[in-house]
C-alpha cells in the first residue's frame, strides 16, 4: 500500500504543471523591450510576477507590496499614488508627470482591485498595445 501510494505521488508531481509566465506575458515583454527606451518607468499593479520588471527589466513606479514590507520599506505613501493615478482625474495627471511615468500598464485581473477607470486611461492617452489581459497607455 505504502508502495502504491509513493508511486501515485511520484507520478502526480510528474504530470503537474506549474506555469510562472503565460504566452501573453512573454508576448507583453517582448513587446515592451522592443519598443519602449530601456529607461521607461511603468505603472504597473505590484504583482510579484509581473512581466514588465521580471521579463522586461523595466522600472516600475511600485513593486510587490509584500517584499518592500519585507525590507522595512514604507510603501504607503506611493501606494497611495499609485491608485490615485490608476482612478484617473487631474491629480493623477499631476502624479504621473512628478514620478515621470512614461507608459501604464492596465490589468483586466486589477481593474477592480486598483480601482482603474480604464476609460480615462483610453480617453487621454494613446493605446500602443492590447492583449486579453493586458493593455498599455502611452503616458508621454
Amino acid at each position: 500500500l505504502m508502495t502504491v501510494v509513493g508511486v501515485l505521488s511520484v507520478w502526480s508531481e510528474y504530470n503537474l504543471s506549474w506555469l510562472m509566465f503565460s504566452k501573453e506575458d512573454l508576448a507583453l515583454a517582448d513587446f515592451v523591450r522592443e519598443k519602449t527606451p530601456k529607461d521607461a518607468l511603468f505603472l504597473t499593479s505590484d504583482s510579484h510576477r509581473h512581466p514588465v520588471p521580471a521579463l522586461a527589466g523595466r522600472r516600475i513606479v511600485m513593486g510587490y507590496r509584500g517584499w518592500l514590507w519585507g525590507y522595512g520599506i514604507d510603501y504607503r505613501s506611493r501606494e497611495l499614488d499609485v491608485l490615485t493615478m490608476y482612478g484617473g482625474g487631474e491629480e493623477a495627471f499631476a502624479l504621473m508627470k512628478n514620478y515621470g511615468v512614461g507608459y501604464a500598464v492596465v490589468e483586466k485581473n486589477k481593474i477592480t482591485e486598483l480601482n482603474v477607470a480604464k476609460e480615462f486611461f483610453i480617453q487621454k492617452f494613446p493605446l500602443i498595445y492590447e492583449s486579453a489581459n493586458y493593455s498599455i497607455f502611452k503616458v508621454d
